[in-house]
């Protein structure tokens, strides 16, 4: 999976794109799983959040450089449980 396919998928605000976006969590590509979990805070995917936080230890940095590791998720796991999401931008 290309790391822009989570932001396509996320714009089209379908829950039936939410399985897949938190399969791509376990992509072996860090900028997979980064956008991955933007995408999932812009569509407020309350699902996602037990294996958002399986991933707080993942280390791996993306090479597209301002996105930090996969682990910094707290963030996004905080987003989604008061309802906050990332701008369409993102």
């Amino acid at each position: 999976m290309n790391y822009r396919v989570p932001a396509a998928l996320s714009d089209t605000a379908n829950p039936s794109v939410i399985p897949p976006l938190i399969k791509a969590l376990d992509s072996p590509d860090t900028s997979v799983r980064l956008f991955s979990i933007l995408a999932l805070v812009r569509m407020n995917a309350h699902e996602a959040i037990p294996k958002l936080q399986e991933m707080l230890t993942d280390n791996a940095r993306s090479n597209l450089g301002k996105y930090g590791t996969v682990g910094e998720t707290r963030d996004a796991i905080t987003m989604i449980q008061a309802g906050k999401t990332y701008p369409d931008n993102y």
